[in-house]
């Protein structure tokens, strides 16, 4: 229960030394059917104190790298907004706000990328996925991060994948991602009816700021994938067309449909109940996936609707992604398809 580095390691250490986890600050277990609660262990404050991860003992990191080919990195952590559809702010009331948002050091926090590239460089690390909740909300820390990714070589190197929010996106700090390399943003528009982003998920974020914000990534060259919900609180079906239409008007190089997720202990939980909406618990329980499946009905939607919304959406704007990728790279796509889903057969990737 809470940040893991140390509560894991004195658990490893109690069960080597075949000694009790009782009293492992941030460890909940069971002794038969009693669930015993540990106290909650504090947030750590100093993050640059953690090791690097070594991810040499991941045996499939040659593997992940050849399909996914991100190596994955955090410089700060927490997130300053409070969306009710997330955990975060349900975790902030558990810790306190106080020392909530721990930030790297963002000169260290570059020299860690450049550490990791030089170990798997060779082995198929293509992209540095930095995932921050925010990577840019705090202006002068990415302006450090970035004067710090060009100073030691590394913008000419690995190219960034990052978090942003729209009221966090300006030219500026657009303008330093690109300098630092930085080729994909990941944004969220979550419901494209301001109402239903506004109002219900707390997701404070007008369409004006969202189409200046997508306006400067377009500017700069910025691939821009996108986060959408479907099928939330309140939503019906001019809402979820709402959301087609604003993806359309975004122009999003890679939009994602997710399906809205009923969080426990997060304030969607409470709009639900509001509206008089209604979780269909046997669906909720064939849910095995991230992206597939929905389990609200919001009296205007059932379930299948949605799941039906959610693959026109898919359709319409893969497709069309498909074709402008296929327009761009001609024959390498067909071959990169071919060899890739060969490989996928091969290793047993799904």
């Amino acid at each position: 229960i809470g940040n893991g580095e140390y509560a894991f390691t004195e658990y490893l250490d109690a069960i080597e030394k075949g000694k009790s986890i009782k009293g492992i600050d941030g460890i909940w277990y069971k002794e038969g059917d009693k669930i015993i609660k540990n106290p909650l262990r504090p947030l750590i404050q100093d993050i640059d104190s953690l090791p690097i991860p070594n991810y040499d003992l991941w045996e499939d990191i040659d593997k992940y790298f050849y399909f996914l080919g991100q190596g994955y990195f955090v410089g700060v952590r927490g997130c300053p907004f409070n969306c009710s559809y997330c955990s975060e702010y349900t975790m902030k009331k558990v810790f306190g706000v106080g020392g909530y948002i721990r930030k790297r050091n963002p000169r260290e926090f570059a020299k860690e990328i450049k550490y990791q590239y030089e170990k798997y460089k060779d082995r198929g690390m293509r992209i540095a996925h930095c995932f921050d909740p925010v990577f840019t909300f705090d202006k002068e820390w990415l302006k450090e991060f970035s004067d710090e990714y060009k100073k030691i070589g590394m913008a000419n190197k690995l190219p960034l994948s990052v978090f942003a929010e729209a009221t966090a996106v300006d030219e500026e700090r657009i303008k330093l991602l690109h300098e630092a390399n930085c080729k994909i943003i990941r944004i969220g528009i979550e419901a494209g009816n301001e109402k239903i982003r506004m109002q219900v998920y707390e997701k404070l974020v007008t369409d004006e700021q969202l189409k200046k914000a997508f306006a400067a990534c377009h500017k700069y060259g910025l691939v821009i994938t996108a986060y959408n919900m479907l099928g939330g609180p309140g939503e019906d079906k001019k809402t979820l067309n709402d959301t087609f239409r604003i993806n359309k008007e975004l122009n999003p190089s890679r939009p994602i449909f997710f399906i809205f997720r009923p969080l426990p202990h997060t304030r969607a939980m409470d709009k639900i109940k509001a509206l008089g909406n209604r979780i269909d618990v046997c669906e909720f329980e064939k849910i095995d996936s991230l992206h597939f499946g929905a389990a609200l009905n919001t009296g205007k939607l059932k379930p299948r609707d949605v799941v039906r919304y959610q693959k026109k959406m898919f359709a319409y704007f893969l497709t069309k992604r498909i074709f402008k990728l296929i327009k761009n790279q001609k024959i390498t796509f067909f071959s990169n398809m071919v060899k890739y889903g060969f490989n996928g057969i091969r290793y047993g990737v799904g």
